[in-house]
Order: structure tokens, then C-alpha cells, then sequence
């Protein structure tokens, strides 16, 4: 799923700054994928929200790698939040691993806020699908 908006701000000086921030999930293969998110500022906080839906509580866990931090999603915890820390370069990608039972399951991830000045954009959300 492609989520792209591109803000240009103008500061005090009459500089022009350019932020595209983007999430993107890849569809787990073999209960892996990977949380994609690009186009932000050098070393940003993104702050997320992570929302499981599900036809029932049939699966196991959903956990992210580093440099996402949430704790655990399971059966008991639905909702989590959570960070993503960019790297120099504005961007940042985490492997995650679903232990699932059931398919008919997915997981919504959400921007809520940032640690720049730049706003959340507009498109702020991807959808893990199992």
C-alpha cells in the first residue's frame, strides 16, 4: 500500500523545506513483512498506534523489530502504542514477525504525531493484511 503526501514549508527565512513522509507495510510471508516509513527529517520520533482486528483472538503475537518500539501485541492487547526512530537518512524499516492461527486478521498502524515540526500527514496510516 503507497501512502504519499509531500508538504513544503516555507521558514523564517524564506527557506524552503521539503517533508514527504510515507508508511508502507509489505503482506507477510510466512507470518514476516516488513513496516516501512520514509521521507522524514534526520533522527525523527514517529509516534504510531497499533490496532489489531480480527475475527476472533486465534493468533499468537504480532511483534516489531528495532527500530520500532511497542511492546507485544496479543490476544490480551489489542491496541498498543508505540515509536519508530528515523536514521540519518529520514527513514527507517522493521521486520515483523505474525504468529497467526486465523487469516482473516489485520493490523492497522497509524501516525499520531511526530517529534519535527512538521505536521502528520494527511494519508497516515497502512494496513497489514494476513
Amino acid at each position: 500500500m503507497n501512502n504519499f503526501q509531500r508538504n513544503i514549508y516555507r521558514t523564517e527565512n524564506n527557506e524552503f523545506l521539503l517533508d514527504s513522509l510515507e508508511i508502507n507495510s509489505s503482506i507477510p510471508a510466512s507470518g514476516t513483512g516488513t513496516l516501512d516509513i520514509t521521507g522524514g527529517q534526520p533522527l525523527e520520533i514517529i509516534y504510531l498506534t497499533f490496532t489489531i482486528t480480527a475475527s476472533d483472538v486465534n493468533f499468537n503475537s504480532l511483534e516489531f523489530d528495532t527500530p520500532v518500539s511497542v511492546p507485544v501485541l496479543d490476544p490480551t492487547h489489542l491496541i498498543r502504542t508505540g515509536t519508530i526512530t528515523l536514521d540519518a537518512s529520514g527513514d527507517a524499516s522493521s521486520i515483523y514477525l505474525w504468529d497467526i492461527i486465523t487469516t482473516d486478521s489485520s493490523c492497522l498502524v497509524t501516525i499520531t504525531a511526530r517529534s519535527s515540526i512538521y505536521d502528520v500527514p494527511i494519508v497516515n496510516t497502512t494496513n497489514i493484511n494476513n
